[in-house]
């Protein structure tokens, strides 16, 4: 039956309401609902060569995506002549990357995965300290934004 709705709302894990519809054979999902998810932003001190090392960053969020069990959809990273770095990590979830500038022994970070199908704020926060922990950071500013 096109255009027929199969059920009024239909819960998609505990934050999202949506729509079904059908069409012809094709089914169509319509979201009417969306928790905020929790996007953090943080400037911090760290040593020069922590910030200059791409590597240990890329091993660092190579395996807290695979233990939190995020999805990489891609990734960048850069480095530069003074030997920062800049990273990028698309997520199905959202995002995460970070800007080095070791001669001023200083990054920038963030973090934020959406709440899609259910709240991933221990994730965001998760993500955030184990990073802070690898740079051995003195955190400078930490902005939490819900988005």
């Amino acid at each position: 039956m096109d255009g027929a709705v199969l059920n009024d709302f239909v819960g998609v894990g505990h934050n999202i309401l949506a729509l079904l519809y059908i069409f012809g054979s094709h089914f169509l999902f319509v979201m009417t609902h969306y928790t905020p998810g929790l996007h953090l932003l943080a400037t911090f001190k760290s040593d020069g060569y922590l910030l200059s090392h791409t590597v240990g960053c890329k091993e660092v969020f190579d395996a807290l995506i695979v233990s939190l069990a995020l999805t990489k959809t891609g990734e960048v990273y850069h480095t530069f002549d003074n030997g920062g770095f800049t990273a990028s990590v698309c997520l199905t979830e959202s995002h995460v990357s970070i800007h080095t500038w070791p001669e001023y022994n200083l990054a920038t970070f963030d973090v934020f995965l959406s709440n899609f199908r259910h709240d991933n704020s221990d994730k965001v926060r998760h993500f955030y300290e184990e990073t802070i922990q690898y740079f051995n950071a003195e955190v400078l500013t930490l902005h939490e934004i819900i988005r």
